[in-house]
């Protein structure tokens, strides 16, 4: 097991950004090609829909960050885009020099979040979210498969910090 980590966590420039921009351009297009399937159904249907008992499909557009913060904050749309720009070029200038394969999933899964909530706010003005988790009256915040990357791309950055 510890060959493994070893051998996923050593620096393999080429290897390790080829899988980033892999895994980004995937999630870009996932995430993107859901988003447009919500937008389709829900542009002739108006009810959400029962995956089963705790998940629903629906449709809301978000102007804030993740999870509805800031939602109705002015100008968000055009702060949230600078600074997701910012982040994402941090990321691949800190990612140039610091390329291993858990790297380079980690920063792959943030940068195809980041780029396809951005391609949602020059498109609409606001991120598309439709997974809503829920536990009877309570709801979790809807998001989409960019957040849930995001999410995960994080956290792997973290366990990676934390294991070193």
């Amino acid at each position: 097991m510890l060959r493994l980590v070893s051998f996923l966590t050593t620096n393999k420039k080429p290897l390790g950004f080829s899988l980033c921009f892999i895994l980004a351009l995937k999630v870009i297009f996932l995430d993107q090609v859901t988003k447009l399937a919500v937008l389709e159904y829900f542009a002739v249907h108006s009810d959400s829909i029962r995956v089963f008992s705790l998940l629903n499909i629906v449709k809301v557009y978000n102007k804030g960050i993740s999870f509805g913060l800031f939602n109705s904050a002015q100008n968000a749309n055009i702060i949230l885009a600078i600074t997701s720009s910012l982040i994402i070029c941090g990321l691949w200038f800190w990612f140039a020099s610091n390329i291993s394969y858990l790297n380079g999933f980690a920063v792959g899964l943030i940068t195809g979040g980041a780029i396809g909530n951005l391609i949602d706010r020059a498109l609409y003005h606001a991120v598309v979210d439709f997974i809503d988790f829920h536990i009877g009256g309570w709801h979790y915040p809807a998001f989409n498969v960019a957040d849930g990357s995001i999410v995960l791309g994080v956290i792997v950055l973290a366990i990676i910090t934390w294991k070193n």
